[in-house]
């Protein structure tokens, strides 16, 4: 059999996991079998477990699909420059992804809203534990950088307005209009944590 490119096969198991995040995000976890994923993509089971052993490791990728760009966005932060900068980027950054990435905004969703992390997914459990310490480590490097009084709190602050955000915003985009609203609620994550629109570190 002629050995498939690694780009070519890259891509197949990129196809896999946007159509497995669509099958994921209608049955949920439980509901989904890897036949559903492979109908879905027109393939066969084989094609689906050639690049996934198993359901809950082809899960826990399409789960990355969240994970990683936060992530990535905190790295993008610290490259922006001083305290207030890596902040300010990240907290725009945030809405940003949760806005224009369908990917990250539905395995978000699928993560927070239509998933029980037991049995074989305890793993994701652990994994999102682990991103939310790393979010608010990160605040609250950046804020006691910028030498804003009790950064440990202020990072709790701005990592659960963002949250609560993006869960208001996923249950009910109509509720308000991020293409509208991104700027203007940025900055009152920020303000609401001490932290005024035109920030300089001390």
């Amino acid at each position: 059999m002629p050995r498939v490119p690694a780009q070519q096969a890259e891509q197949t198991r990129r196809d896999i996991l946007a159509g497995a995040l669509s099958v994921f995000a209608a049955r949920g976890y439980a509901g989904t079998r890897v036949a559903d994923v492979a109908s879905q993509l027109g393939v066969t089971r084989g094609a689906v477990y050639g690049h996934f052993a198993s359901k809950a490791e082809l899960f826990l990728e399409v789960v990355r699909l969240s994970q990683d760009p936060i992530y990535a966005l905190i790295e993008q932060a610290d490259e922006a420059g001083p305290a207030h900068a890596a902040l300010q980027r990240f907290v725009h950054g945030w809405l940003v992804l949760l806005r224009d990435d369908p990917c990250h905004r539905d395995a978000f969703e699928l993560v927070m809203n239509k998933t029980a992390f037991v049995d074989d997914l305890a793993v994701l459990y652990r994994r999102e534990k682990q991103l939310t310490r790393d979010v608010i480590a990160a605040l609250t490097r950046w804020l006691a950088g910028g030498g804003v009084d009790d950064a440990p709190f202020a990072a709790l602050h701005v990592y659960t307005h963002l949250m609560g955000i993006t869960q208001s915003w996923l249950f009910n985009p109509g509720l308000f209009s991020l293409d509208h609203s991104l700027d203007a609620l940025a900055d009152g994550v920020l303000s609401g944590a001490g932290v005024p629109p035109a920030w300089v570190p001390a």
